[in-house]
């Protein structure tokens, strides 16, 4: 099981199966990861950001872990790796925030135009995707699929 979702409360993956609802559900696997993250946007003329920890990632989304007193704007806003140097900022649409019983906040991305397989390699551990086998040849991997 993830530490991350252990301490934050969230059920173990097998004990609980997501019933998807709304027009705008994840259509992608999700990943788990916990990664530092850096979520960025301008207000007027200042940039403001905000740390936190990519809790999954999908070709579609992502959810990040931010502090109990983390204030985002609505809409859209960049994401990046923050341990990652060379790591560019994607754009991203706040589709929900949702309080944690721990404090913590869980911010819900969607990609803008869907994310980069790049990126998305460099959110998780490098043997994390390998180690799959079978799963990995999925057409959801296949590199000429992302952009």
């Amino acid at each position: 099981m993830n530490p991350l979702r252990t301490l934050l409360g969230f059920p173990s993956k097998n004990s609980q199966r997501c019933r998807p609802e709304g027009r705008n559900r994840r259509q992608s696997i999700r990943y788990a990861s916990e990664v530092p993250i850096e979520l960025g946007w301008w207000e007027e003329d200042e940039f403001r950001s905000i740390d936190g920890t990519l809790l999954d990632i999908s070709h579609g989304g992502a959810a990040v872990v931010l502090a109990p007193e983390s204030i985002l704007p609505e809409g859209n806003v960049h994401l990046r790796l923050a341990d990652i140097s060379e790591s560019a900022w994607v754009a991203v649409e706040i589709r929900a925030v949702r309080p944690l019983k721990q404090g913590a906040k869980v911010a819900h991305l969607q990609f803008d135009g869907g994310c980069s397989y790049a990126f998305f390699r460099k959110a998780l551990p490098a043997t994390h995707l390998d180690s799959m086998g079978a799963s990995y040849a999925s057409g959801e991997f296949d590199t000429r699929s992302w952009r």
